[in-house]
């Protein structure tokens, strides 16, 4: 299990984990909550509403940042810059093998980094991606800056495709890519 934990871990740039609540509403309970909707911001909070699904999802502790041991810098106006995992890490290797999704994730990277190679504008895209065990992948996206309609199209097209190829042992798998584009990171 821990073997797994650093194949997957080794590749990513940040990874975060949570467990989801279908209830956007805020209670009393989770007015104590600290929250974030910005994923540059989950370390160390409670809660992440979602911007591409706009649910909230919840960790019991607090959401844990997990660093490769050699993170590899791309050439290009592209860079991936975290991969948050909606679904309980836990969970997730009795769903789908480790370095299947490692792989995927490396894949869905390259898909990202592919075809927006040329673009000349800023901002950062948000994927989403649901792995089932009986059907594609679904993949939503949302994005901030000024990026153009048609690129994110041709991305969002791209990575269904990609994704047509994916499936989970059983139940669904939830995760998500953010990507800046032209954008220095400090």
């Amino acid at each position: 299990m821990k073997k797994a934990s650093l194949a997957l871990a080794t590749i990513l740039v940040i990874l975060t984990s949570c467990k989801e609540n279908k209830s956007t509403k805020e209670t009393e309970s989770t007015k104590q909550i600290i929250a974030t909707d910005n994923p540059d911001s989950l370390i160390g909070k409670k809660a992440y509403v979602n911007p591409v699904d706009n649910k909230t999802y919840q960790t019991e502790g607090e959401f844990k940042e997990y660093h490769p041991d050699e993170y590899k810098k791309y050439d290009g106006p592209v860079q991936p810059l975290q991969i948050i995992l909606l679904t309980d890490q836990n969970k997730i290797p009795a769903m789908i093998n480790i370095d299947t999704l490692a792989d995927f994730i490396k894949g869905a990277d390259d898909v990202v980094i592919k075809q927006l190679a040329a673009v000349k504008d800023t901002g950062e895209i948000l994927v989403q991606f649901t792995l089932f065990a009986n059907k594609k992948a679904g993949i939503r996206m949302s994005y901030k800056g000024n990026l153009k309609t048609k690129d994110l199209t041709l991305v969002s097209n791209k990575l269904e495709a990609y994704g047509s190829r994916i499936r989970t042992k059983n139940d669904s798998c939830i995760l998500q890519g953010l990507y800046g584009i032209n954008e220095k990171k400090q």
